[in-house]
């Protein structure tokens, strides 16, 4: 029996700057590199604060003027699900966790009534149009999701209504127009 397992991974050389620094010897440690990113995370994060705070008004404006009509205006939609995808990609590193679960819930959302050609479910979204001005408030802001297990629940359920919804459409072929 051989006690050196061959590795199942194979490494790549990346010839950039940072690669090239790895290699050298005396190079940054994992442990500085890891501080380094998280001193500059702290001293950019007011305006990642701000900018996710931009983005969730953005957002909400957006889901309302798309509610406002009998039919959802599409371009205020495409509006809506780019600042989810936005929140999504930063909220979480601003110190906004429920934010970030809030928006990648939207973006499924957005992506199974879009794949199934379905009508936009205003109630759905409009439950997490509440649950995200709550996430934004002093009371629940930095809150984790799992500190909110019935948030959590809820919003999960929702979205797997909304995904339900959308592959029944598919499945029986009734897309609306």
């Amino acid at each position: 029996m051989t006690t050196n397992a061959r590795p199942t991974f194979r490494e790549i050389e990346v010839d950039d700057d940072f690669g090239r620094t790895m290699r050298t010897p005396g190079g940054i440690t994992r442990s500085a590199a890891m501080a380094r990113a998280g001193s500059d995370i702290d001293r950019v994060r007011p305006q990642v604060s701000r900018y996710v705070k931009d983005e969730c008004a953005r957002l909400k404006k957006a889901l309302r003027s798309a509610q406002a009509g009998a039919q959802p205006d599409a371009a205020l939609v495409a509006q809506a699900y780019l600042a989810s995808q936005n929140l999504r990609d930063v909220a979480d590193t601003a110190g906004f966790p429920l934010v970030g679960l809030i928006a990648r819930n939207l973006c499924v959302i957005f992506e199974a009534v879009d794949a199934a050609q379905i009508d936009y479910p205003a109630a759905v979204v409009d439950c997490h149009t509440e649950a995200l001005g709550l996430a934004l408030s002093r009371r629940y802001e930095g809150k984790r999701p799992k500190e909110l297990p019935e948030l959590l629940a809820g919003l999960s359920q929702i979205v797997e209504i909304a995904r339900a919804a959308a592959a029944q459409a598919a499945i029986s072929g009734t897309a609306a127009g």
